[in-house]
């Protein structure tokens, strides 16, 4: 799926942005229209690391020390960690603050990429939203994408409050998913892989 994201201050100077995690903090300034996917916490991991790690989790990942991972810098998975009262992702947190160079990435192709370069010895996971990576990673076969189900997101289009368009916006949502117009768009951006066909792809750029 195609998204088109329209800048937002909080100031009110756009009239839409697209798409945004909905998040108590952003309810304050911004309407939502209905909610356009359900999104979650993933673990990219080489699948021949993943294979003998047993990590399923991102729990899994917070209890053990072998495999390392990073996160987007100032991104939604830091914010998570930075702000959870958890015991295992505070120790995360921990751990990202005390290797702050190399636990952050600027973008979500260079955490892939740390990934895609890991080796054996020097394991590396990367650590973001399933929406983020689902399209790029999901055409990978060297690389497994572990959904966290336990998390939970929603992501909508915002506007600004008390927008004369959040009412019509949530409206269509609705439409297209009574329609499976969603679906179709789901499958036609976001392709499932095919791995006996292509075993290994070329490194991200």
């Amino acid at each position: 799926m195609v998204f088109v994201c329209v800048c937002v201050s909080w100031t009110q100077e756009a009239d839409l942005a697209v798409p945004l995690t909905v998040t108590t903090s952003r309810e304050s300034v911004v309407d939502f229209a209905k909610v356009i996917l359900s999104d979650q916490m993933v673990v990219v991991m080489k699948r021949s690391q993943w294979a003998r790690s047993e990590i399923h989790s991102v729990a899994d990942l917070a209890s053990q020390s072998t495999v390392k991972y990073c996160v987007v810098e100032s991104g939604r998975t830091e914010e998570f960690f930075r702000n959870s009262v958890d015991p295992a992702y505070r120790r995360m947190w921990q751990q990202i603050q005390e290797d702050a160079v190399s636990s952050r990435v600027p973008t979500v192709q260079q955490g892939l990429q740390r990934v895609l370069e890991s080796s054996d010895e020097q394991p590396w996971a990367f650590v973001t939203d399933k929406s983020a990576v689902t399209y790029i990673a999901g055409q990978r076969c060297d690389e497994e994408v572990i959904v966290d189900r336990s998390f939970s997101l929603a992501l909508s289009m915002a506007v600004p409050l008390n927008s004369p368009y959040r009412d019509r916006l949530t409206l269509a949502v609705l439409e297209m998913v009574e329609n499976n117009e969603m679906s179709m768009l789901h499958e036609k951006w976001w392709p499932r892989r095919d791995c006996n066909a292509k075993r290994f792809l070329t490194p991200l750029h």
